[in-house]
């Protein structure tokens, strides 16, 4: 850990400022070069009287899926697969 940073205390111990987030939705790509949806969240943060970036991004191929798959069934009849 750096120094004078006890990484067993939470934020809320410290004195910390935290923006508000910027959230993006992109592409990212996978090892193998498929890509796939994601959302990023990009917040600065003071902690510990210095300035550091925070970063979080979550993996929306389930949810793109699921969406998919809703707007299957309100276009389609669930026994034949027909259009409504």
């Amino acid at each position: 850990p750096a120094k004078g940073i006890d990484p067993f205390t939470s934020l809320s111990d410290q004195e910390t400022e935290i923006a508000p987030p910027l959230v993006r939705e992109t592409r990212g790509t996978r090892r193998e070069g498929r890509d796939f949806p994601v959302r990023l969240w990009l917040s600065s943060v003071r902690y510990d009287h210095r300035p550091h970036l925070l970063i979080a991004v979550q993996d929306l191929t389930e949810q793109e899926r699921s969406e998919e798959h809703l707007v299957f069934l309100q276009q389609r009849d669930v026994l034949t697969g027909l259009l409504n």
